[in-house]
């Protein structure tokens, strides 16, 4: 008898113990939708924000820039200047990745920017980097048939930009945007840019 009632008050503990612990899970879920939230609120209805590639023969910093649009997840990729532009004997590329929400100050001297560090960073700008920014703004021009249906980015191809342009800032980045945004299905779109077709393009 008193084992019966030994098992049931275990039993009892067990249970409690099981419903105490989906309520703190549930708790945490709505605290992180909360914060979701909040932060798809201030990103808004677009995505965007620019890397700073370096500094053309005349002193000009260079930009490449991402745009993603809520409504039909409408990808654009933009240049500042000619990428061909950094190709100058006198033009400096960045020496790390330097990236920015259009809203951020951008800094007054790029001096540092560019100048050459003793110990190279596996981030900084090269010809490779420009190599791979003029594939991808190729695939978004002639849509891509991996990247786009129907003309509506798809995440992987979002995901893949982001990560070579900009990534976000804090909570407010591409991750938020891949959990929450309405992109279109596509069973078959993981790709290599640089397999698309022959590799590198021209830098124009």
């Amino acid at each position: 008898m008193l084992e019966t009632m030994d098992n049931k008050y275990s039993t009892t503990i067990e249970k409690t113990a099981k419903t105490s612990n989906k309520e703190d899970i549930l708790q945490k879920k709505e605290k992180e939708l909360a914060k979701d939230i909040k932060h798809l609120k201030e990103i808004g209805d677009t995505y965007n924000g620019k890397r700073f590639l370096g500094l053309n023969k005349n002193g000009t910093p260079v930009f490449a820039m991402l745009t993603l649009k809520k409504r039909n997840t409408k990808l654009e990729i933009k240049f500042t200047h000619k990428l061909s532009s950094l190709l100058h004997p006198e033009a400096k590329l960045a020496n790390d990745r330097y990236t920015y929400s259009m809203l951020e100050p951008l800094p007054k001297n790029y001096g540092t920017l560019v100048q050459k560090l003793k110990k190279k960073r596996n981030t900084e700008v090269t010809i490779q980097t420009l190599n791979y920014l003029t594939r991808l703004k190729l695939l978004q021009e002639v849509k891509y048939v991996k990247a786009f249906v129907n003309g509506k980015c798809t995440k992987y191809f979002f995901m893949t930009v982001a990560n070579t342009i900009y990534a976000g800032s804090g909570f407010k980045n591409k991750l938020l945007v891949m959990k929450y945004w309405d992109f279109p299905n596509n069973n078959n779109e993981y790709f290599l840019p640089e397999n698309t077709w022959k590799y590198p393009d021209e830098i124009l």
